[in-house]
């Protein structure tokens, strides 16, 4: 868990983990696919959203807490 800018608690997430280590030195817990990083979020109840961090710039952008079940049906029926 980690802290969004907004005060959220967040799980904290990478785009591209090669890149991103390159960039910016930073070790992970686990490496794993959207759905299961998904999941995981929607399972935690004081999970409230993912903040996703660029592998090629200094930028995030969080998914919010009530996307994360839309995006598990829609990759369920994918």
């Amino acid at each position: 868990m980690s802290i969004a800018p907004d005060g959220k608690k967040t799980l904290l997430a990478c785009a591209d983990l090669a890149v991103f280590v390159q960039r910016f030195k930073q070790s992970f817990n686990a490496e794993m696919g959207a759905l299961a990083l998904l999941k995981m979020a929607w399972s935690n109840p004081d999970c409230e959203g993912i903040m996703v961090n660029s592998a090629a710039s200094e930028h995030r952008v969080v998914i919010p807490r009530n996307h994360i079940a839309v995006l598990i049906a829609k990759t369920d029926k994918a």
